[in-house]
């Protein structure tokens, strides 16, 4: 079947948030190795003592609290995008905002260890450096105790598969799933969740205070302290889904509650942020709410003043009407007064205007003025040599 193309948006930036692993080093700690990766980023060869080093768990193929993971072709595509990326705070992209740098990504599979797909459990792990300086001191050593740990990667993808139907979750016509709900397929439920496929771009790596994943935190060496999350029965999994779902908006509330139910779950869990997305959504819905009322009321109150002057109006071109049909009539003795009229209800103001000073020349023709007063001994206009007492009112 022919895939159609769905639009899609022009950024997706991705909270997948990882961890920062213990095996910092600094100084003879660092292998010629490393620092020969480190040296191809940097304007001049550095030394050992001045770099300060760290590895992080980018993201991995587990489902996350949004319900979308990366099948691992997508973490091997992420190697070239992400070396060299900058990590920030945050992911707020300022240049006085950079900290460190990736100099070395890899992509590391666990065979021993799976998913709650089943599959064998892989993440994209990434190595940075820093410079040793008085202004970074205080976040080295927030690394290093623990305090600067969670990481997460913005990004941008090209698809994004619906588990269900294999349709792009974006073209809302041939997939109608919804992720982080069961549907039976089979005679058996499956979860639906979205597979990020074919990145085009990696932006920036971050530390971040609220991780997007459940299982993030501090781990040793090469990842070798199992998330909690991770290897759980299917069974448990689905249990806790309520629980570990994150982004739980106001569109969606209904759904999580659905689904809570289904589960015969009494509680559930919900991070604040995701409490004060909700509280959020609802000062919006309130504010315009309140906005809207106020528009209405205004409008009421500008339709209340503007009736007696539409009055008025209506009653002005009323008389203009019947003033064009009396003037008609007095110009004109074959005059059809109902066609007129017709005539007269499709004209506008000035249209009736126009008719009614046509017809007021017509009867100062047909109808000139006559004097008051009449002469009846001189016609002469001279008032030095006219009798004032000649003129005498006319009957």
């Amino acid at each position: 079947m022919t895939q159609k193309q769905i639009p899609i948006p022009e950024k997706l930036q991705k909270m997948a948030t990882r961890v920062v692993t213990k095996e910092t080093k600094t100084g003879q700690e660092i292998s010629e190795e490393h620092l020969s990766l480190i040296n191809l980023h940097t304007r001049r060869d550095f030394t050992k003592e001045e770099l300060y080093t760290f590895p992080v768990i980018l993201c991995d193929n587990e489902i996350d609290r949004d319900h979308e993971r990366f099948p691992i072709e997508t973490l091997k595509k992420f190697i070239p995008l992400f070396l060299g990326r900058t990590g920030i705070m945050d992911h707020q992209w300022k240049a006085g905002n950079q900290n460190a740098r990736l100099y070395h990504v890899e992509v590391i599979k666990e065979s021993g260890q799976k998913n709650s797909l089943e599959e064998d459990y892989a993440y994209l792990k990434g190595y940075a450096y820093m410079v040793i300086t008085e202004s970074n001191k205080d976040l080295i050593a927030e690394i290093d105790a623990g305090i600067k740990k969670e990481v997460s990667i913005g990004f941008s993808i090209s698809e994004a598969k619906c588990s269900i139907c294999g349709n792009s979750i974006w073209d809302y016509e041939e997939c109608p799933h919804i992720p982080g709900r069961e549907y039976t397929e089979k005679g058996s439920k499956s979860l639906c969740y979205v597979d990020l496929l074919e990145p085009k771009d990696a932006y920036e790596w971050s530390f971040v205070a609220v991780p997007a994943q459940p299982g993030a935190g501090v781990v040793k060496k090469a990842y070798d302290e199992k998330q909690k999350h991770i290897g759980k029965n299917k069974e448990e999994t689905k249990k806790y889904l309520p629980v570990m779902e994150g982004g739980l908006k106001l569109f969606n509330l209904k759904e999580f509650i659905v689904n809570a139910k289904e589960k015969e779950l009494e509680k559930v869990e919900v991070s604040v942020k995701d409490l004060e997305d909700i509280q959020e959504h609802v000062n919006v819905i309130e504010l315009a709410k309140e906005t809207e009322e106020g528009k209405v009321k205004g409008l009421e109150d500008k339709v209340k003043e503007l009736e007696p002057k539409a009055e008025m109006g209506s009653q002005y071109v009323d008389d203009l009407k019947k003033e064009c049909l009396r003037l008609g009539a007095l110009v004109d003795k074959n005059f059809n007064a109902d066609v007129m009229e017709k005539v007269y209800d499709k004209c506008d103001v000035e249209e009736l205007k126009t008719f009614k000073e046509q017809f007021e020349k017509q009867v100062d023709e047909l109808f000139p003025p006559s004097t008051q007063t009449t002469n009846s001994q001189t016609k002469s206009t001279d008032a030095d040599t006219t009798d004032a007492g000649a003129y005498k009112v006319s009957k």
